[in-house]
């Protein structure tokens, strides 16, 4: 099978905007052969949660049927960040992809619950919703450590921040089906202290899948990536 065969949506992180982080994956994938696909996702910083987490999930699910409409006959997810988190949760939920590449995946719900980062606005948004209230309303996000207050629909903002629900990485790992995942961890990202013990080790095993720790900081590691992940595709999907 040859190279253009192979297709590659990549999902960008939070609050990103275009050009994204992700997309120093595109030059090299296309010169490479592979076709590839960049929604601007929900959480962009143009977008900032204008549709829930399921709605996202749409977005990423018709981005590889585009893939696979326009002569694709093997595709990818690709996501970084809270991209990384949505592309395995897509996965996860039941769109058919042949492989994931998870890239410093972040926006962990169930802990920003628990070290109390999210703790009131959770309080805030349930409430809003039981009185039947769904204008925006201004609620606590984090990237890396660092809060940020933005006017989001409080049913929205549960669907991403719920440390039960739908965008908790653990638990979506533990649901996907068989197949080959690469996973990359920045060695500067803060995220990668938690280890591949936290998620990675809960997906099914898989012969080709990998658990990479390269020299990088969070928004970084798309780029410092792209030469294993090119490394990985070739070999794999070629």
């Amino acid at each position: 099978m040859r190279q253009a065969d192979t297709g590659v949506v990549l999902a960008h992180g939070k609050w990103d905007r275009r050009p994204f982080a992700i997309d120093a994956l595109a030059t090299p994938l296309a010169t490479a052969g592979y076709a590839s696909a960049t929604p601007e996702l929900p959480w962009s910083l143009h977008r900032l949660y204008d549709a829930s987490f399921d709605t996202a999930l749409d977005e990423l699910h018709a981005a590889v049927a585009g893939l696979r409409d326009a002569g694709c006959h093997r595709v990818l997810l690709a996501g970084h960040s809270l991209g990384a988190n949505a592309a395995v949760a897509c996965a996860a939920r039941g769109t058919r992809i042949d492989g994931l590449l998870v890239l410093a995946p972040g926006h962990l719900p169930e802990r920003l619950h628990a070290e109390g980062v999210t703790t009131a606005a959770l309080q805030d948004a349930r409430a809003a919703l039981a009185a039947g209230e769904r204008s925006r309303r201004v609620l606590v996000d984090s990237f890396q450590g660092v809060p940020r207050r933005l006017r989001i629909d409080p049913a929205h903002y549960l669907a991403y921040f719920d440390p039960a629900g739908a965008a908790v990485l653990p638990a979506n790992c533990a649901r996907l089906p068989e197949m080959p995942v690469l996973w990359m961890v920045g060695r500067a990202d803060p995220h990668a202290a938690l280890g591949p013990a936290y998620a990675y080790d809960r997906a099914p095993r898989h012969p080709l899948s990998r658990y990479v720790e390269i020299d990088a900081d969070h928004t970084g590691t798309p780029a410092a990536a792209a030469p294993l992940v090119l490394e990985w595709l070739q070999r794999h999907f070629h």
